[in-house]
């Protein structure tokens, strides 16, 4: 059995990475009904400990 969505859906995203950026530009103008919040890890809003991460790289990859 799949998990009941839970709205919104946090992405967390690099605001000095110039591709993360735009992403998130072509995302959010896209955005409905307010599903998705986008949180920039540099802003103050943006609480690793409160997220148990000790360091932001270790979650953030790109492959």
């Amino acid at each position: 059995m799949h998990k009941k969505e839970q709205w919104p859906l946090t992405l967390y995203f690099d605001g000095e990475c110039p591709l993360c950026a735009r992403e998130i530009k072509f995302l959010n103008q896209r955005a409905k009904d307010a599903r998705l919040r986008f949180v920039d890890i540099g802003s103050d809003e943006f609480d690793a400990m409160a997220l148990r991460i000790l360091r932001v790289t270790d979650v953030l990859r790109t492959r």
